[in-house]
Parts: structure tokens; C-alpha cells; sequence
């Protein structure tokens, strides 16, 4: 059997949002199925915005948002 090296997260709100950062952080290629094409975006923007302000220490660090991000594929079909 071959290990997991791909995961589709159906949703790109706060909870897929998160799943789909650490999935990628970790090393998997991730693709977030959501209707709204700006949904993730404005989700990881909005987690992001909202640690910084409470002082809060992430799992990514701050500095690696960006380059995690990038390895997220976005798509508004799921059969994509």
C-alpha cells in the first residue's frame, strides 16, 4: 500500500482553512474544493490577522504563511 500523499478538504472555512495549511505545511499536496473562488484566501488572511492580534504563536510560523499558502490548490469543482 502507498502512503498518503494527497488531500482534498471540501470547504475553505475556518476549520478547512486550518486543515488545509497544516496539510501543506506537512508536506502533502492539498486541494480545497470551495464554491466562493476567494474563500480561502479571505480565510487565511482573516486567521492570520486574528493570531497576530491575540499574540498568538502559530503551528507555521508567521514568516512561512505565504510559502504554505502557494502549495494549497484552490478549486471550485470538485471534480477537479
Amino acid at each position: 500500500m502507498s502512503p498518503l500523499t494527497r488531500v482534498t478538504i471540501v470547504g475553505a472555512g475556518t476549520i478547512g482553512a486550518q486543515i488545509a495549511m497544516i496539510a501543506a505545511n506537512a508536506g502533502y499536496q492539498v486541494t480545497v474544493n470551495d464554491q466562493r473562488p476567494d474563500a480561502f484566501e479571505k480565510t487565511t488572511g482573516k486567521l492570520f490577522t486574528d493570531l497576530q492580534a491575540k499574540g498568538v504563536t502559530p503551528i507555521i510560523p508567521y514568516d512561512q504563511w505565504r510559502e504554505v499558502k502557494r502549495r494549497v490548490r484552490v478549486v471550485g469543482d470538485l471534480a477537479e
